[in-house]
Formats: structure tokens, C-alpha cells, sequence
């Protein structure tokens, strides 16, 4: 009974010891932990390239923060881009580098036209003097067309009606080809002796590039300047937002026209390729001295620029789950999103992702020497999944650290939580 008295009035000293000795652990270790750690890290949103204080501190010992090396576009396309999709976008900047593109613009189906001849006469096509001009609403400017008062209409088969004339083939002329062509059918049916056609293209719609998804400004856009890359074209749409996702989904005219013929083995219908996908960052930084990764602009490209994805976050960190992806979006960022904890090893993390069905990439990164400046920060896009795993030799302290703070909220009454 007295050695139970003794233990009775001890039991303020014992706790008091136990706290005592609580608080020095989880004053050790969590000086580790926030020096490690950062915790919170609210400067850095995960679209950032910049890495967090976080991380920089998780970089401190032998290395020394430094500006990152820059990588050329050449040497981040195989990041974002499978093999199959590198080889068809070098194949067709080859084969579309190598054809005689015509400086002139060259008329396609729906544009509209203005169509002039000053020298001719009245309605039944009789020569008038040199220098009498007639209104646009002459027997060969005008023709039945969806344009209206506007001008002539180029049908969806490339051509079109005038009278006296008879149908006219202009898709794939240009302005001054048709003219030639429509002096000569004068000449030739003995309407004009020297006639004087003027064409101009005033609504450039069947030769153009259409620009959809995340852009300013998503629409067709005609192919007038010459040389055009996917680059100006959708910079004309007013570039990418600031929501767009990392990959651009690219579908040549080649691959998008169908003949509608059945395939002689079995009869199916034929399919369209599936569309070439393109780091947008390649294509930005791409310059001269990259043409496999810009190839030229032709009529009936469509190219499409992804919206904002997701990433995950899974292993030693805070908050474990997903965070949205964007064309800035880096390992560094998402990683100060979600908080590596004290015994995460920041030197071995991975990234999973998928560039195309059936190939897969998994990607070991040394975050440390990211934030050292001893390698580019690694870009993420849709559909990554980062795992930070556990650092052998911090998990038995970061353990003592966890029990350590528990005691210190049970030692008095729970309402004084380390952190």
C-alpha cells in the first residue's frame, strides 16, 4: 500500500518527464522535418516552375542552388512524345519541306470571289470599247451563288458558273490563273479580243487550318501567308490559354481526307489515322534549327489544344491525390502542392506516364539536384502519376517524432498540438 502511495504522488513528476523528454525528441526532429519540408509551401502553386522554399531547403549540404540548364526543344520532345509519334511528325515535315509550295494563295472550295472584266458589253456578251467597264453584276461576274451580292461562291467541287463561260475549275488556282483561264475561254468563244479579267479572293474559306480547344480565339483560319507553320497558325488563333494542357493533337490533311472507297480486302470503310500528339512547349521553343518538330501549315489541317488535365500524388506526402495540369506545370510544382514529408526520399521519385497505347515511360527523378540547378525541372502532363517514396533512414525518426508529438497532445489534455 505505501509503495502504491509513492507511484501516487510521483504521478505528476512521471508526467512532467515524459513530457520533458517528448518535447526535446519532437524539438529535434521537427526542426528536421520543417527545415526538410517547408510543410505548407503556399508560394508555390503546382503550375510553377519555380521550385518552392521546400524544396530548395531539401537541396542544402553539398550542392548549391544554381540556375537550371535549359533544355532545347529537340531534347524535350522525347518527354512528352512517344517514338511512333516523333517518327510520323519528322516523316511529314520532311515530305512537306520537300514540295513546291506556291507563294500565291491558291482558291479552294467556299471561298468567294470578285470577279471583274471592264471590257465587256452588255448581256449579250458583244465586245465594247477598250476602257468601257461594267459593275461586277456583268453576264460573266455574276452567277447564281449562296455568296449573294458579294461575289461568286467556289462550289464544294472546286468550281464555278458563269454565264456565257459555263463552269470554270478554280479550286487550286490562284487569283491570277483563273483570271489567264477566264480570258482565254473570252478569247476563245470570240467574246473579247483582249480582255482584262481581274480575280481577287475576298472570304478565304476552303484552304485553311482550323484551330480548336484551348486558343484564344478557335476557328478556321485561311493559309494566305506563305511558309505558315503550326507554330503561326495557332498563334494567329491568338496562342494557348492560360488553362491549355501540355499536348497538342495534330491531324495532318493527309490523314483527315477519306475517299469514301471501300478497302478491297474487307470491304471496310476506310479510317482516319489517329492524330500525331505534340508537346506544345516543343513546338514553341522549336526554331530553325528544328524542322522535323514544326512542319508547314496545309489547307484541312486540324490541330486541337488540349485543356488542363490532372496529375496524382501518391506516397509520403501531406496531400496525397490529384492537382491540375497545365502547359507550366512541373515536378517541382505539383511536389510543393502537395508537401513531401520529413521521411520522403526526394532523390529517388517517380513519374509514371502513358505517351501511347501500349507505351508506357517511368521516369526515376533526383528532385534534390532539380532545385540545385544540376538538371531541368521535369514538365508533367494529363494522366502522370508522381510517387514519392520513403527514405530508409528517416523512417524510424520520423516515427519517433510522430509518437513524440502524440505524447506531447496527450501530456496536456490534448489541447496544444505541436504543429
Amino acid at each position: 500500500m505505501q509503495a502504491v502511495s509513492l507511484l501516487q504522488d510521483d504521478v505528476p513528476v512521471l508526467r512532467f518527464a515524459g513530457l520533458t523528454a517528448a518535447l526535446l525528441i519532437s524539438a529535434y526532429f521537427a526542426s528536421g522535418c520543417a527545415s526538410h519540408l517547408g510543410v505548407v509551401a503556399p508560394a508555390s502553386p503546382a503550375g510553377s516552375s519555380k521550385p518552392s522554399p521546400s524544396l530548395v531547403s531539401a537541396a542544402s549540404g553539398p550542392k548549391v542552388a544554381g540556375p537550371a540548364k535549359t533544355e532545347t526543344a529537340a531534347e524535350m520532345a522525347g518527354q512528352l512524345m512517344s517514338s511512333e509519334d516523333l517518327a510520323r511528325l519528322a516523316a511529314l515535315s520532311k515530305r512537306r519541306a520537300s514540295a513546291v509550295e506556291p507563294f500565291d494563295y491558291r482558291i479552294g472550295p467556299e471561298d468567294v470571289l470578285e470577279i471583274s472584266v471592264p471590257d465587256l458589253g452588255d448581256s449579250r456578251g458583244a465586245a465594247a470599247p477598250t476602257g468601257t467597264r461594267v459593275d461586277t453584276a456583268s453576264p460573266v461576274a455574276s452567277a447564281p451563288s449562296a455568296a449573294g451580292d458579294r461575289g461568286v461562291r467556289v462550289s464544294h467541287h472546286g468550281t464555278i458558273e458563269l454565264p456565257l463561260l459555263g463552269e470554270i475549275r478554280a479550286e487550286g488556282l490562284t487569283e491570277r490563273e483563273l483570271s489567264d483561264e477566264i480570258e482565254r475561254r473570252l478569247v476563245s468563244r470570240g467574246i473579247l479580243r483582249k480582255p482584262e479579267v481581274g480575280v481577287v479572293v475576298t472570304e478565304f474559306r476552303g484552304r485553311a487550318v482550323t484551330i480548336i480547344g484551348s486558343v484564344t480565339k478557335p476557328g478556321t483560319y485561311p493559309l494566305s501567308k506563305p511558309g505558315a507553320t503550326l507554330v503561326d497558325m495557332i498563334l494567329v488563333a491568338g496562342g494557348p490559354t492560360e488553362s491549355a494542357g501540355r499536348v497538342v493533337h495534330f491531324t495532318p490533311a493527309e490523314d483527315a481526307i477519306t475517299t469514301g472507297r471501300a478497302e478491297p480486302q474487307t470491304g471496310a470503310a476506310p479510317t482516319r489515322a489517329h492524330p500525331i500528339r505534340i508537346d506544345l512547349e516543343v513546338l514553341l521553343r522549336s526554331g530553325p534549327t528544328d524542322p522535323d518538330l514544326n512542319p508547314p501549315a496545309r489547307p484541312g489541317d486540324l490541330v486541337r489544344v488540349a485543356e488542363e488535365g490532372n496529375v496524382q500524388v501518391e506516397g509520403w506526402v501531406d496531400k496525397p491525390g490529384t492537382f491540375p495540369a497545365t502547359s507550366t506545370t512541373t515536378l517541382t510544382g505539383v511536389l510543393a502542392a502537395a508537401g513531401p514529408q520529413f521521411a520522403a526520399d526526394l532523390g529517388g521519385v517517380t513519374v509514371r506516364r502513358t505517351l501511347a497505347p501500349g507505351e508506357q515511360r517511368t521516369y526515376t527523378v533526383d528532385v534534390t539536384d532539380i532545385v540545385a540547378g544540376g538538371t531541368p525541372d521535369l514538365p508533367l502532363t494529363d494522366g502522370d502519376v508522381v510517387t514519392v517514396p520513403v527514405h530508409a533512414g528517416k523512417v524510424v525518426p520520423f516515427s519517433l517524432y510522430q509518437v513524440g508529438k502524440q505524447v506531447i497532445n496527450v501530456g496536456v489534455g490534448g489541447m496544444v498540438p505541436l504543429f
